[in-house]
């Protein structure tokens, strides 16, 4: 009987045994469907643009039942929320449950980023590549932080990774294009922000880029000008376009142009008008109007009165009237808020030549040149 009695206890231990790991297995299951569920809602939300109510939803989900999932969904919520402090902890709960999951460094990444930890970012963004060398997002997030800190040939190095694995990838032949513009390799920017076009015909950045690369490789203001007519057509509510556009237009000496699209520019414009208007002024003094262009100085001024440049600019401006002692003043005051501009010095020596003021003015040409060295 004893011989019978110690098999039966080990089938009921081993009966006890495979029961539990079901017991266990079915509430981990359970576990499973109900986050699964809860996500879908939260992802509803989310999808909705109600981003408070998706936290709520995900928040609930982390304390029930904490997965890797629910905190990553919480962690890129509150990052399109912009509480960056908060994707960050999120983020983190999400690498602590698993630290092989590229999406959680991913997000985590991309909240140092928006905080201009751009090193952390990086490192985050490394961190997933090397887990997922496959996917193009974290290539895509590290060239963004390596263009923030001004690292462009690590940003073409990435964007050309990028379309070694999505030959398509739009954003990444206009991202190279920028890294070599910024690198004065106007032949390849032109061609990438081309490329980008070809794939996106609304991409205005594309256009922007090209525009300059265009200008800047053979002055040609005339392909430039067919970009900035394409921006302006794509989106004719922005005050920037028309002002990208009149500098080209005063390139090309069509000052009644350029007059037309930075009068555009100050309508448009609801903030920080006073470049327009000084732009607008130097346009009308090329054009002959020197009265209405005093005007435009004087009202950049009013709207920045301690910007330099607007003082010179109105200086030249009294030179153009020949009312150089007003010129002088308004030099002087240019020099003031910036001793270090050898061209307030260069135009004061001349309006001082023109009043006789021979030793003040090559005092002033001296120094103008001293400068310039």
């Amino acid at each position: 009987m004893h011989a019978i009695a110690q098999p039966k206890q080990l089938l009921f231990v081993c009966f006890f045994l495979i029961t539990s790991c079901v017991s266990a297995q079915n509430k981990r299951n359970a576990s499973s469907a109900k986050t699964a569920a809860g996500l879908k809602v939260g992802t509803e939300l989310y999808n909705s643009g109600n981003y408070a109510a998706a936290i709520s939803n995900f928040k609930e989900i982390t304390t029930k039942y904490p997965s890797d999932s629910a905190y990553n969904a919480l962690a890129y919520t509150y990052l399109l929320s912009e509480d960056y402090p908060n994707a960050l902890q999120a983020a983190n709960q999400s690498i602590s449950l698993n630290d092989k999951l590229a999406a959680s460094y991913n997000i985590r990444g991309m909240a140092h980023r928006k905080q201009e930890a751009f090193d952390l970012a990086i490192a985050d963004f490394t961190k997933a590549i090397a887990l997922a060398p496959q996917e193009t997002s974290a290539y895509t997030n590290r060239q963004e932080a390596y263009m923030n800190k001004g690292a462009f040939q690590l940003t073409i190095d990435d964007c050309s990774k990028i379309i070694e694995l999505e030959p398509t990838n739009q954003r990444a032949y206009r991202n190279r294009a920028t890294a070599y513009f910024f690198i004065k390799d106007m032949d390849r920017a032109v061609a990438d922000a081309s490329k980008a076009l070809d794939l996106d015909a609304t991409d205005i950045q594309a256009y922007r880029i090209r525009a300059g690369a265009r200008f800047v490789l053979d002055q040609n203001y005339d392909l430039a000008l067919e970009d900035f007519n394409k921006i302006v057509a794509l989106d004719s509510s922005e005050a920037d376009h028309y002002a990208n556009r009149a500098a080209m237009f005063m390139y090309k000496k069509d000052f009644a142009a350029a007059i037309a699209d930075y009068s555009k520019a100050i309508d448009l414009e609801k903030e920080n008008k006073d470049a327009h208007y000084a732009e607008r002024g130097k346009a009308l003094v090329f054009s002959g109007d020197h009265a209405r262009a005093m005007q435009d100085f004087d009202q950049a001024i009013a709207l920045a009165p301690s910007n330099s440049e607007y003082y010179r600019n109105r200086g030249r401006g009294h030179v153009y009237m020949e009312k150089y002692e007003e010129a002088i003043k308004d030099y002087t005051q240019a020099i003031a808020l910036d001793p270090s501009d050898p061209l307030a010095l260069e135009y004061r020596s001349e309006a001082y030549q023109k009043t006789g003021n021979t030793d003040l003015a090559d005092e002033d040409m001296q120094k103008a040149q001293q400068m310039s060295k």
